[in-house]
């Protein structure tokens, strides 16, 4: 009688739909049939990996993965399975030799070390996961080599000023980490907070590093202090020196206070500055800049900024519009009523919308001021007058 096995490829998606269902006994068996035919059939190591830790049968993959290893010796996630296995069977020497045949073999690639690690630390040896990678990255010579999960494993310990140090040194090889960094260091307990501050803040810190510092300063509500750390960092024209800026400006308009509102202001008036080309980008910045200084309560730099906006000459009409909305804003929230009512009434780049709720809001400071009569005339005809009573 003619056995029919399942091929390798068949095999492995056999266990798969098995390993889903939870039946990992049979799971395993597939993944085991499949290694019979290939030695080096990663899926059905990665799926033994995955299925045998719950089955308490773990030591059933050493063998597999020596062979596998073996057979391809220079095959970077064999090796990889290899080591994990020995970290996980509690093996140090044997993890530790195969780390470092890794690694002389490749001196440059950070792999070996980082698998090392990670296996460490999924097994909660964290003191020995952050001993690897400080070798790691004396062998290699690159003192940010690491340093995310030398923050990361900082953190978890507590020590604070240990992960800004990590996060800082590894910004300049991965500057995409920075909203990692800021959202990672902004949990820092309130005692922790200044000490980071300082660390990040000393001598002459590099762009990224003051970006970093200024973010976590203006989470932690020091707007003030923030925008004095930050804006060094752009003061040299780029796009990603208005990249940062942007950010930081959408940053502070999630906060509410007057200094967060301002620092607001300053960061579009500085991107509006730095704004590539045509296309309107800088006016919408003036104008919405315009508007965070009214909120802070800073009407003449308000009225300075929208002075900028009306020469130019190439801002878009809505941009224009913005502008000349928030210059009717100023008037009102500056206390000169009729000219914000003259404003309201002839100035042609107003929206239909705009219009009704300029006049609502003139109608409201006007009550405020006790002239009630005028308020009234102001809405005549108004349907959102009955918003107003």
């Amino acid at each position: 009688m003619l056995v029919v096995r399942p091929l390798p490829a068949q095999a492995i998606g056999q266990g798969f739909e098995l390993e889903r269902a939870g039946q990992y006994e049979q799971a395993a068996a597939m993944y085991l049939a499949a290694l019979r035919a290939d030695p080096t059939n990663l899926p059905a190591l990665l799926g033994l990996e995955r299925v045998l830790p719950p089955l308490n049968r773990l030591g059933e993959l050493l063998p597999a993965a020596q062979r596998a290893a073996a057979v391809s010796p220079t095959n970077a996630a064999l090796r990889g399975v290899l080591l994990r296995t020995y970290v996980a069977l509690n093996e140090s020497d044997s993890a530790r030799a195969v780390a470092l045949r890794w690694a002389a073999a490749a001196p440059r690639d950070e792999a070996p070390y980082r698998e090392w690690a990670i296996a460490l630390e999924d097994t909660h040896r964290h003191a020995a996961a952050r001993d690897v990678l400080l070798v790691g990255r004396r062998a290699l010579g690159r003192p940010g080599a690491f340093g995310i999960e030398l923050a990361e494993l900082s953190q978890l310990s507590g020590d604070w000023e240990g992960a800004a140090r990590e996060w800082a040194a590894a910004l300049p090889d991965a500057p995409a980490q920075l909203p990692n960094a800021a959202s990672a260091l902004a949990e820092a307990p309130d005692a922790q907070r200044e000490r980071i501050a300082r660390l990040l803040t000393a001598g002459t810190p590099p762009p990224l590093t003051r970006r970093l510092a200024g973010e976590l300063l203006l989470g932690w509500g020091e707007a003030l202090r923030a925008w004095a750390v930050f804006e060094p960092s752009v003061a040299t024209p780029s796009a990603e020196a208005a990249f940062a800026l942007r950010r930081f400006a959408d940053l502070a308009g999630a906060r509410s206070t007057p200094d967060a509102r301002r620092v607001r202001a300053l960061a579009l008036t500085r991107y509006a500055d730095l704004a590539p080309g045509p296309g309107g980008a800088a006016a919408r910045a003036r104008a919405d800049a315009a508007r965070a200084f009214i909120e802070a309560g800073d009407r003449d730099a308000a009225r300075a900024v929208l002075e900028r906006v009306a020469r130019d000459s190439t801002a878009p009409p809505d941009a224009q519009r913005l502008a000349q909305r928030a210059m009717v804003e100023a008037l009102i929230e500056d206390g000169q009523l009729d000219a914000a009512a003259q404003q309201v009434a002839t100035n042609g780049q107003l929206s239909d919308d705009d219009r009704a709720s300029l006049r609502l809001r003139l109608a409201r400071a006007r009550i405020a001021a006790g002239a009630l009569d005028r308020a009234e005339s102001a809405l005549a005809g108004d349907s959102s007058v009955e918003a107003l009573a």
